[in-house]
């Protein structure tokens, strides 16, 4: 099946975008009986922001499949109740402090993460902005990819996106 995703264009979109990659990593790194006790609450948020980025079809199956990381998988009827619940709404609000607090979540993790990931693009921007210069300084591709010990083809992408 081929997954239709809408671009996250919305500030809540591209929260949602976040939060589906954080709970699938929490899913899938804490796989002990512990947390088998989270999977309806769990299943509840990831499927609710699922939801607001896939086409609907694509969310319950996305769903689905996370559901299989759990020790203990919930039955099919569990997840189609989720799903029902979740649905009867457009979707359901959730503030960031009811989104931890709901999936008891570390809010800890959620920062430690956004951070890097803060900091990565701002990596990006800078090596962008080196591109740049590089360029309009006269250098070749293939030495600005050596300067920055990054593949030709970075550099040809960031130039084609800057109009360069």
């Amino acid at each position: 099946t081929t997954t239709v995703r809408i671009a996250p264009t919305t500030p809540y979109m591209r929260l949602n975008q976040k939060r589906l990659q954080f709970i699938t990593q929490e899913i899938k790194s804490q796989q002990r009986a512990k947390y088998d006790e989270l999977r309806n609450n769990r299943l509840l948020l990831y499927y609710n922001a699922a939801k607001q980025i896939y086409s609907q079809q694509d969310a319950k199956a996305k769903v689905k499949e996370i559901n299989e990381f759990f020790r203990v998988p919930l039955p099919q009827k569990e997840i189609d109740n989720i799903i029902k619940s979740v649905d009867q709404y457009e979707y359901l609000n959730f503030s960031n402090e009811r989104f931890f607090e709901f999936g008891q979540f570390s809010q800890e993790k959620w920062e430690t993460k956004q951070s890097k990931a803060e900091q990565k693009k701002k990596e990006k921007e800078k090596r962008d902005k080196e591109i740049i210069e590089s360029h309009k300084n006269g250098k070749k591709t293939k030495q600005i990819a050596k300067d920055l010990k990054i593949s030709t083809r970075t550099v040809q992408r960031v130039l084609k996106l800057c109009g360069c």
